[in-house]
C-alpha cells in the first residue's frame, strides 16, 4: 500500500520545505512571544519538523474556510445591504506608514466598508467544543487584531469564530481599538528590534503550547549560540535602513 502515514508526513515536509520562509518583519499573529519576533527578525529560518501533520491539516482547514467566508462576504454584502462592500486580504506592507517603523507585516482578513465607516474583520477557525464556551474575542487575539485596528486606522472590528467540525455554527463578536494596548505592544516590538540588534534573547512568558508549535524551537529551547553578532546585526540593519553602511555622501 503506497499511501501510509509515513509517506502522507514526507510528503507534508514537502510542501512546507517548498513555501517561502517569510521575512524579516514583526507579524501581528506571532506576537504572543516577543523572543518569536526576535527570531524573525534575524530571518532565522523556520523547522517544518515542529509542525506535526493534524496541526498542519487544521492550518491548512482554517485557510480554506477563511477564503470561503471571504467570498461569500465579497459577493453576499453588497447584495444584501446598500452602501456596503467587503474587500479581502487587506495587506499590510512597508507602504503603509503606520506599520513601517516597526516593521510590521502582514495581512487583515478583511474590511468591511459601510456608509458610516470602515470595521475590521479578523476570521478564526475553532473546534466545535472551544466555540460553544466562547463569551468575546479570545485574550490570544485581542493584541493581534488591536495591532491591525492601529496599522489600518480603523476604530471598530470583528472577530469571526468559525466552528473547523460545521462552517454553519459561528460566532461574531465586536471589538475596539484600545490605545493602551497599543502602547504595551508597541513597546514589545521595540524590545524585539532592540533585543535583536544586540544579539540577545529577549525575555519571554508564554505557556507550553505556544512553545510546542512555535518554529524556532529548535534555537531557542536548546539554547543554541546565536550566529556572529556583526553579521546578524549588519542583516538587520539592511532591513531598518537599508542605506546603513554605504557610506556618507558627498
Amino acid at each position: 500500500m503506497l499511501l501510509t502515514e509515513e509517506v502522507l508526513r514526507e510528503a507534508l515536509y514537502e510542501i512546507i520545505s517548498a513555501r517561502p520562509q517569510g521575512s524579516r518583519a514583526v507579524h501581528p499573529s506571532a506576537l504572543k512571544c516577543v523572543r518569536q519576533v526576535t527570531f524573525r527578525l534575524l530571518d532565522f529560518p523556520v523547522k517544518s519538523e515542529n509542525l506535526d501533520l493534524d496541526t498542519f491539516i487544521l492550518m491548512e482547514t482554517g485557510t480554506a474556510i477563511h477564503r470561503m467566508i471571504q467570498e461569500w462576504l465579497k459577493t453576499g454584502l453588497p447584495a444584501i445591504r446598500a452602501g456596503v462592500t467587503f474587500t479581502p486580504e487587506v495587506k499590510i506592507d512597508e507602504k503603509n506608514e503606520r506599520a513601517a517603523p516597526l516593521l510590521i507585516r502582514g495581512s487583515a482578513d478583511g474590511i468591511i466598508h459601510t456608509p458610516v465607516g470602515d470595521e475590521l474583520l479578523e476570521i478564526k477557525t475553532v473546534g466545535s467544543n472551544g466555540l460553544a464556551s466562547l463569551k468575546g474575542v479570545r485574550d490570544d487575539h485581542v493584541e493581534q487584531v488591536n495591532t491591525y485596528l492601529y496599522c489600518l486606522n480603523i476604530l471598530e472590528g470583528n472577530v469571526m469564530y468559525v466552528s473547523r467540525n460545521n462552517t454553519g455554527l459561528m460566532k461574531v463578536f465586536p471589538i475596539r481599538f484600545n490605545p493602551e494596548l497599543w502602547r504595551t505592544t508597541e513597546a514589545k516590538i521595540k524590545m524585539a528590534i532592540d533585543a535583536a540588534m544586540e544579539d540577545r534573547l529577549p525575555p519571554t512568558d508564554v505557556g507550553p503550547y505556544t512553545c510546542r508549535i512555535c518554529p524556532y524551537d529548535y534555537v531557542c529551547a536548546r539554547k543554541k549560540e546565536w550566529c556572529d553578532a556583526e553579521d546578524s546585526r549588519s542583516r538587520l540593519l539592511g532591513v531598518l535602513d537599508p542605506g546603513e553602511g554605504e557610506g556618507e555622501g558627498p
